[in-house]
């Protein structure tokens, strides 16, 4: 079984667990436990902050109860927090398993005219700053640059524009404004200079288009499913997904760790 660059299944979990991606490390060879460890010990220990207070508190909080409604409230916050997190993890799973795994060249927060960026090529991150926009006429409604989850530069020099996302039902408001991003980024790509230029929305969990829901009219944006975007980026789609939900299941382990330790602490204060 493949673990990537790590050398152990026992060195891949650890450092995911410690938030370390493959990345963190220099070079291109196997990262062993011992490398690891080092890269622990020179993180720098934070002070721990004081827990906020939760809003789901108030929910479970008979007037008695205080320590056992704010444990609730605790976990209800954090599990909220870590999903939203999930969608940032997925991205840099997605950019790690491209730069690790495809023949392309592979950059990290660039400008899509960078003079450095050599096709074909994936570009996490990539950036637009607003002058670029006002420039052309179109609007930016951020106030210093926009920023796009992947941009693929074919060898025959067609750019494809995609956000990724997390699930497959998506809130109106929010989907309306990243269309008409995608949209002004399209725009932007082909006044740059780029001939075809295409803009997509890919929702890692949908198996099938009819799958995504968002609830919005997409204009010039399509829907692709991951399998199209793997093979825009020069790999197997199949064979990523599995790379890629090795990682999503090893943290989904560690949630369930967390689960267990809630219903162990609250099951003691009820005991109590």
């Amino acid at each position: 079984m493949s673990y990537g660059r790590f050398s152990s299944k026992k060195g891949m979990e650890k450092a995911i667990a410690a938030g370390l991606k493959e990345t963190d490390f220099e070079g291109n060879g196997k990262i062993t436990v011992l490398m690891i460890n080092k890269k622990l010990k020179t993180k720098k220990i934070k002070k721990q902050k004081k827990p906020k207070k939760s809003a789901y508190k108030a929910q479970y909080f008979t007037g008695e109860n205080e320590e056992v409604a704010n444990l609730i409230g605790q976990f209800f916050t954090t599990n909220h927090s870590d999903k939203i997190k999930a969608g940032n993890r997925l991205e840099h799973d997605v950019a790690d398993d491209v730069q690790e795994h495809s023949s392309f060249s592979f950059y990290k927060a660039k400008r899509i005219n960078d003079p450095e960026v050599i096709s074909p090529c994936v570009i996490a991150s990539c950036r637009f700053t607003k002058e670029q926009y006002e420039k052309y006429g179109l609007k930016c409604k951020n106030k210093k640059e926009v920023e796009v989850d992947l941009v693929i530069i074919s060898a025959d020099n067609e750019v494809s524009i995609v956000e990724l996302k997390n699930g497959c039902d998506f809130d109106t408001k929010k989907s309306k404004g990243e269309v008409q991003s995608l949209e002004a980024t399209k725009t932007l790509c082909e006044n740059i200079g780029f001939t075809t230029v295409e803009s997509s929305i890919c929702c890692y969990d949908a198996m099938e288009l009819s799958d995504m829901k968002l609830k919005t009219t997409m204009g010039q944006v399509r829907t692709i499913l991951y399998s199209e975007l793997a093979e825009k980026c020069g790999l197997n789609g199949d064979e990523s997904r599995q790379r890629i939900n090795q990682r999503v299941q090893m943290r989904a382990r560690d949630n369930l760790q967390k689960l267990d330790d809630f219903i162990a602490a609250y099951q003691a204060m009820r005991n109590m």
